[in-house]
């Protein structure tokens, strides 16, 4: 079924896999090492790794509609073929859904990895602020 889907989305279906192991096995890789050895610089790595592959996915999904867009309408040579017309309006919604996907993934995980890291950014700012009040 995935590689189905892999090879649905056209030309970006591999550059998008590609692009989602990476993103998988980062979050893996932060998981493990919250886990093992919480550290202020590790929890900041995040956003000069995890953030632009968001933006790949997200730009590699919208290459792919509009590459579906332009294999479905340039098959109209003259002759209407609703199969051929169909694969190229599914390779376009197939490549932009899954980049989209893997772009809100990409947010939600940098949303929560930058919670716990301003939260306690916060409570230290806020502790310094009390200290000197005295």
């Amino acid at each position: 079924m995935l590689r189905n889907l892999i090879q649905q989305s056209g030309v970006v279906g591999l550059p998008l896999t590609l692009v989602s192991v990476l993103v998988l096995a980062y979050l893996l890789a932060r998981l493990v090492a919250h886990a093992f050895a919480p550290d202020e610089q590790r929890r900041a790595d995040h956003q000069r790794f995890l953030e632009p592959l968001g933006g790949i996915a997200l730009s590699l999904g919208l290459l792919g509609s509009v590459v579906g867009f332009i294999r479905s309408f340039s098959s109209l040579d003259g002759a209407w073929d609703p199969e051929i017309l169909l694969g190229g309006l599914s390779e376009a919604y197939i490549s932009t859904v899954f980049g989209i996907t893997l772009h809100v993934v990409v947010l939600v995980s940098s949303y929560f990895l930058n919670l716990n890291r301003s939260t306690k950014e916060d409570d230290h700012e806020e502790c310094r602020r009390f200290a000197s009040l005295d």
